[in-house]
């Protein structure tokens, strides 16, 4: 007999099928959006179901290893931040294995924790490209971060990986989060004069921060 489990991911996959789109989905596939089965339900939508099903930690790790796109998307609106373990970290970055993934998993999951700490030592001081991209965009939601050593670590990814433009948009994304606090001008002038404006990744950072400075 099936678990309660597997009758709620039926269920939930289900809702999911009935708003399928063959057109979005197929048009993600052509942007990048693939390596998940994908019924092309937009995220609006599938954040509406998800908030029906309510919040479980449980069941939102149950159904978040699963291969369909949306219910991984849902998995991160059903999953409570306030349970969110630095233990846990590595399994929800495992899963959000498109760019779409790991947008949704920084700001409807990670950004909600406390974890701001552990986030910066395990994925943006230690992490690969994908880490260090989830953790600017997290980063950037996430009140109370220490901006001082983000940036520090920002700018040394960006001379590890001077051609990743998906850390270059996310290290710009968390400067335009400080910039409504002028305290956090000076380190903004800091973190550009720390930067190799030569490369592509660095050269895409120092034009956004003209407009900010």
């Amino acid at each position: 007999m099936p678990s309660d489990f597997e009758l709620r991911t039926s269920a939930l996959t289900r809702q999911m099928h009935r708003h399928m789109d063959g057109v979005t989905a197929e048009s993600m596939k052509l942007a990048g959006v693939s390596g998940l089965f994908n019924y092309g339900v937009n995220i609006p939508t599938i954040r509406r179901i998800a908030a029906e099903t309510g919040c479980d930690h449980r069941f939102a790790k149950h159904i978040y290893m699963r291969p369909v796109r949306e219910l991984r998307m849902a998995a991160l609106t059903i999953a409570d931040p306030a349970q969110v373990t630095a233990g846990e970290l590595s399994f929800w970055l495992d899963g959000a294995i498109t760019c779409e993934l790991l947008d949704e998993m920084a700001m409807r999951l990670i950004s909600r924790t406390r974890l701001a700490d552990e986030v910066i030592s395990q994925w943006l001081e230690r992490g690969d490209a994908r880490a260090r991209y989830a953790a600017l965009m997290s980063l950037a939601r996430t009140a109370g971060c220490d901006a001082g050593r983000v940036l520090d670590a920002a700018a040394a990814s960006v001379a590890e990986y001077p051609d990743d433009m998906q850390i270059a948009r996310a290290a710009a994304v968390f400067c335009s989060s400080l910039v409504a606090d002028d305290s956090f001008g000076p380190l903004l002038g800091e973190f550009a004069g720390k930067i190799d404006g030569r490369t592509p990744a660095a050269g895409h950072i120092l034009g956004e921060l003209e407009w900010m400075m």
